[in-house]
């Protein structure tokens, strides 16, 4: 009577080989055992293939042999990922021996299409040199076309928008932002200016002037 075998089946290489590198996306897998194997235990469940730790996708068989297997992924593999594919004991020797289970590290290459990495973000606010037009500087107090270039040349730089005010704008800022006066601040003339010919030369009081700007605007 021979003695029993007790001996386990071990997984002795494959292809792609542990810690490949470079490795296809579309690449098989083939596994060699060190003896061989109960055929009936070579099923997709006894090979786990797992990408950061969780199950990536099942497998499918296309080869078999006595002492080796083919394999393949379900889904196709990404582009520069680590995976492990995991044989377990749940395969087994003709006498029922557990195969000792092995872990095979693959890592996919890069793919050819990845873009250049980002250039660092221009986080420099835009500012405002200098203002010129038809190669001199702009009169912005006395030239109204030169004014609307300077904006116009403003606005590009900030991104913002300028503009002249409008005559209905210009009424109604005059009016103090009220609708229904007549003036800025009431409908009586003499509440809010001066008289066109005082009586008397003595300084009065502007509203909105103090005393001194008052009298010599009487002067």
């Amino acid at each position: 009577m021979g003695v029993p075998d007790v001996e386990p089946p071990t997984v002795v290489s494959s292809t792609p080989a542990d810690n490949a590198s470079r490795v296809s996306r579309y690449s098989s897998m083939t596994i060699c055992f060190s003896e061989p194997v109960d055929l009936d235990t070579l099923v997709p469940d006894h090979f786990v293939l797992t990408r950061n730790g969780i199950r990536f996708a099942d497998v499918f068989i296309s080869e078999i042999e006595k002492d080796s297997v083919c394999l393949k992924s379900r889904r196709t593999l990404y582009y520069f990922t680590n995976y492990v594919l995991t044989v377990t004991d749940g395969i087994t020797h003709m006498s029922g021996n557990p195969l000792v289970e092995k872990q095979i590290r693959l890592k996919t290459k890069s793919s050819p299409y990845s873009p250049p990495p980002p250039h660092p973000a221009d986080t420099t606010p835009p500012t405002v040199q200098s203002i010129k037009t038809g190669g001199s500087d702009v009169d912005l107090v006395n030239d109204t076309r030169g004014y609307n270039i300077a904006m116009d040349q403003i606005a590009v730089t900030l991104g913002l928008v300028f503009s002249l005010p409008s005559e209905s704008q210009w009424e109604y800022a005059a009016r103090g932002g009220v609708e229904n006066q007549k003036y800025s601040g009431s409908d009586d003339p003499d509440a809010v200016g001066l008289p066109r010919q005082p009586l008397a030369r003595q300084p009065r009081q502007h509203p909105w002037l103090p005393p001194s700007e008052a009298a010599r605007s009487q002067k």
